[in-house]
């Protein structure tokens, strides 16, 4: 009885851990800390055109749970699309997903990180598998930045589609959650575990 009581409990914990997200990748620092005077420019329009898409190595499995991104408006349309690509051999793949109308709020007035997306299941991501993230403006008129982070850290970048280099990165964290079954091997591991300690 006691080995049952003791497996709900551990069952039931793995039901809430595998709902709790866990960061997947981030570059922000201590705080959600990111350099909140500078950045890549994300251009259209009369300003010019450039978008941003720096790759990423996922430091765990699980479902999507959000993206997060620091950027900022500067001045024209506040409209912005961020998507999650695939890799194509350390240069931007096929579009896993795109969330458009993204709006933010002022370049260089370091608020917290823009949650851009909350709970997609359907889609997974892979522990040690590249990906990447896009900003791009939507508008016909518009000019903001992707703040930079203020890790010292450098990641392949792309500019407008074009060859990836090793640049300062912007700002963001990926997070998912794990997927329930990596919880429940983890469970039944435990009360395996136990048994063992019972019975020597």
């Amino acid at each position: 009885m006691r080995t049952l009581r003791l497996f709900s409990f551990l069952a039931a914990t793995c039901v809430v851990a595998s709902s709790q997200a866990i960061v997947a990748f981030s570059n922000f620092g201590a705080g959600d800390s990111y350099n909140t005077g500078s950045g890549w420019s994300l251009l259209s329009g009369s300003h010019g055109s450039q978008y941003i898409s720096h790759q990423f190595v996922s430091g765990a499995s699980g479902s999507l749970e959000s993206i997060e991104v620091a950027f900022g408006h500067v001045a024209g349309t506040n409209d912005y699309s961020i998507s999650l690509l695939m890799d194509g051999g350390d240069v931007p793949g096929g579009g896993i997903t795109t969330w458009s109308g993204v709006t933010a709020g002022s370049f260089g007035s370091g608020g917290a990180p823009i949650m851009v997306i909350n709970g997609f299941p359907s889609i997974v991501l892979s522990s040690g598998t590249k990906y990447w993230v896009e900003v791009k403006p939507t508008s016909g008129d518009t000019w903001g930045a992707w703040n930079f982070n203020d890790q010292g850290d450098t990641r392949l970048m792309s500019v407008s589609g074009g060859a990836p280099s090793t640049a300062d990165s912007g700002a963001f964290r990926v997070n998912v959650v794990p997927e329930p079954a990596s919880m429940a091997a983890l469970g039944l591991g435990a009360v395996a575990l136990i048994r063992r300690r019972k019975s020597s």
